[in-house]
């Protein structure tokens, strides 16, 4: 009896041994690898100033007192329409 119980208990300490590594392989490697950027950055070219670019078109546009085309009344637009929407 004393040697049937000696046995097992040396078998379950194997068979814990063989779980402990097999979970280690699986999940115990947590170790962070530091990744580091070897990239040269090319130089950057000079930039023109502001002063140096040319006017737009839009910077010659007078402001015009009145209604713009965006401040129409949605509800009078769409008043008496259905909007039917299939999915």
């Amino acid at each position: 009896m004393e040697t049937t119980r000696f046995i097992l208990l040396v078998s379950l300490g194997l068979v814990l041994t063989m779980i402990w590594q097999a979970w280690q392989e699986d999940y115990g490697n947590t170790e962070s690898v530091e990744i580091v950027d070897t990239a040269v950055p090319e130089p950057v070219a000079e930039q023109p100033s502001v002063d140096s670019l040319p006017e737009t078109p839009s910077s010659k546009l007078k402001s015009v007192d009145g209604p713009s085309i965006a401040t129409v009344d949605a509800e009078q637009e769409l008043k008496g329409k259905v909007v039917r929407v299939k999915t």
